[in-house]
């Protein structure tokens, strides 16, 4: 299979030109780095550009908003797609519908390392995904990276993502209270990478960014997602929910970004090494 697919964002067409300059160095940077140690290009989870005067009067409807109503109320935790409840264990859910993990690169040592790094532990629920199946690319466009990985490296792409976020005008888009993630992380200002803020854990080809927060309208660990028009979105959810969400064909990853792939899930999996091909797998058959 052609590697093309894991250049992402560094070769795809006219993404480019939607990101600020400190992006496209960035993607650069990588690629040749990359390029020089013989790996594959790390994933890129830096932020779209700032909108231009045009985008102003540009009828995009109105952004998605995630769950906003309170995290333990009823309404908020009970409703779910296609039969899901309240009492759906989602880990189990998102394991059921992507098969058995290899956890190629499972280390509770790069995991130790990294939340050290960040001063904060990152939710259970993730790691235990990420250890399953990353480094990964989930239905040809989620991209989910692993501590333990020397491609892929998830510890490199936090550090490197938020230094860009934190240079870039990721304000740009807020309209008001409702898609500001200072508001609804209950934040006085925002960083990127600390153990206040928000930490890139995945991201998509498209151009959506997605973190994890320690509050998102007062759920803990809550995901917050950056989509590929540049809106904000607070999902108060588990990051095992809001996987399975998105896989269903929720509005997940910003704006009128709902898309349902039927058909079991597709895991392609980047080189083990140089010279190596990437590995497709598909998960089992789910009924949709």
């Amino acid at each position: 299979m052609c590697n093309q697919r894991w250049q992402r964002k560094e070769s795809q067409p006219g993404l480019r030109d939607r990101q600020p300059a400190d992006v496209h160095r960035l993607a650069d940077a990588q690629a040749s780095r990359a390029s020089r140690e013989g790996k594959a290009p790390t994933t890129c989870l830096a932020p779209v550009a700032a909108p231009s005067p045009c985008d102003d009067n540009e009828d995009r409807g109105q952004p998605s908003t995630g769950i906003v109503l309170d995290a333990g109320s009823n309404d908020s935790r009970q409703t779910s797609s296609r039969g899901m409840t309240a009492m759906t264990d989602y880990l189990q859910a998102v394991f059921a519908m992507l098969g058995p993990g290899e956890e190629r690169y499972a280390d509770p040592a790069a995991w130790l390392s990294l939340e050290e790094e960040l001063g904060r532990t990152l939710p259970g629920d993730y790691k235990q995904i990420v250890d399953a199946y990353a480094p990964v690319q989930i239905n040809g466009h989620l991209n989910l990276s692993h501590p333990a990985s020397s491609w892929w490296n998830l510890g490199e792409e936090i550090r490197s993502a938020s230094e860009v976020w934190a240079d870039s005008r990721w304000e740009s888009y807020i309209t008001g209270p409702d898609d500001d993630p200072r508001v609804f992380c209950q934040l006085p200002q925002l960083s990127f990478g600390t153990s206040e803020g928000l930490i890139p854990i995945a991201a998509t080809d498209q151009g959506a960014a997605v973190f994890v927060a320690s509050s998102v309208h007062g759920f803990s660990d809550g995901v917050v997602v950056q989509g590929a028009e540049g809106d904000w979105v607070g999902h108060p959810m588990t990051f095992a929910e809001w996987l399975y969400r998105h896989l269903v064909g929720e509005e997940m990853t910003g704006w009128d970004s709902a898309a349902f792939y039927p058909g079991p899930v597709g895991l392609e999996y980047p080189p083990a090494g140089p010279g190596q091909p990437t590995r497709e797998a598909y998960g089992p058959d789910r009924g949709m």
